[in-house]
């Protein structure tokens, strides 16, 4: 995913690099480097909005708890994390509990029969945190 700073820092350089040249009225080209001046100081003031990491940490944990606690103990171990030690922040919460899901479904596809209940559990909590992450860049 883009950062908001890069995107900014992106249509800044395509400013400068492709209109500018092109703009040959002086007030259309003072318009542009007004432009461009407005988009430096914006990446200045950007930050990283985490909340919807927070309310995903959530949401995939609880899918996660409420997996290993009915599953199998292929379920569990598959689950379980190699470090053994949770991230604090929420980008990191969210980033270990996908880890939990990309190692539980690798091990479910070397399942025989796989749980189809399951994987379709699996589909719907990760279409959820998709759906919501679309949400922001929307």
């Amino acid at each position: 995913m883009i950062t908001p700073e890069r995107a900014l820092l992106a249509i800044r350089q395509e400013l400068l690099a492709r209109v500018l040249p092109a703009v040959t009225d002086q007030r259309a080209r003072s318009s542009v480097v007004a432009a461009a001046g407005i988009l430096g100081e914006l990446v200045l003031q950007t930050r990283e909005d985490d909340e919807w990491a927070a309310r995903s940490a959530e949401q995939l944990e609880t899918a996660v708890h409420r997996w290993r606690e009915a599953g199998p103990e292929i379920v569990c171990t598959a689950l379980d994390s190699p470090s053994g030690t949770a991230p604090a922040t929420p980008s990191g919460r969210r980033v270990a509990a996908l880890e939990a899901v990309e190692r539980l479904v690798a091990r479910l596809w070397q399942e025989p029969e796989p749980s189809m209940e399951l994987l379709r559990d699996i589909r719907t909590v990760l279409r959820a945190d998709l759906d919501e992450q679309l949400k922001r860049i929307r």
